[in-house]
């Protein structure tokens, strides 16, 4: 099986700070350009947090939000 099938693919800054603060696992992060890449291990519970975040219906704490786009602006930042 390849490991690629395994993870969820996004450039989505938001939609990934907010799996980030739900913690979902963050495997790597790629970037060519300007353009960041994350990937993430896909589980069960995956589908259901894209669904949330995308109708709006997906929660997560204000403050664990903010430290995850953080996080993620640094680990872009620090790519070489």
């Amino acid at each position: 099986m390849d490991i690629e099938e395994n993870l969820f693919v996004s450039k989505d800054l938001y939609l990934c700070s907010f799996l980030l603060a739900r913690n979902m696992g963050l495997v790597k992060t790629e970037k060519q350009g300007k353009i960041a890449t994350f990937y993430f291990r896909n589980n069960k519970d995956l589908e259901n947090l894209i669904s949330g975040f995308c109708d709006g219906t997906g929660m997560v704490e204000g403050l664990k939000f903010v430290e995850s786009i953080r996080r993620l602006k640094n680990l872009i930042y620090n790519l070489k």
